[in-house]
């Protein structure tokens, strides 16, 4: 049986939650759907979601009734008949990732080694948000490190 990883899970259950259980589409039953409704709903969308919350809902859906169809449990995937909007046609676009200026990466390092008078370091997380900024990882990845993560001889850093 095939399984999720939790953060997986809990994004595609807000997904449902959040922008298909109240609707028409998530009112109907699985064989009632037809491509024109699940295409009127993905419609709806283009001037409230973002072409990637959009695309969550689509791959859901298509997801949901590629199964269906593989269990027998209906004989087509309605999804099959309907079309993303193009990124560039939606209403809300993607953001831009913003990059920190040279002189704030300067700052946040020179943060690191900055202590009290007493020898205890001001800043307690700068170092972890240097490693952030220097490795490119995400929040949630760098909270799961734990030591056996770093080999300090080969000087790697191990995701997972």
């Amino acid at each position: 049986m095939p399984s999720l990883k939790p953060s997986s899970y809990d994004r595609l259950k807000q997904t449902y939650l959040k922008q298909i259980k109240n609707t028409s589409v998530g009112r109907s039953q699985l064989g009632t759907l037809t491509s024109l409704g699940i295409q009127a709903l993905i419609n709806s969308y283009t001037t409230t979601l973002s072409y990637s919350t959009l695309k969550k809902v689509y791959d859901l859906l298509n997801n949901c009734y590629r199964y269906a169809v593989a269990t027998r449990n209906i004989g087509y995937n309605p999804v099959d008949g309907v079309q993303l909007p193009k990124q560039e046609n939606m209403s809300i676009q993607t953001k831009e990732i913003a990059i920190l200026p040279d002189v704030d990466v300067e700052l946040l390092e020179a943060a690191q080694s900055m202590c009290y008078k007493t020898g205890r370091l001001r800043y307690w997380y700068a170092p972890a948000y240097a490693l952030i900024l220097n490795t490119g990882l995400r929040s949630g990845e760098a909270l799961a490190l734990t030591w056996d993560n770093v080999n300090f001889h080969t000087k790697t850093l191990t995701i997972r």
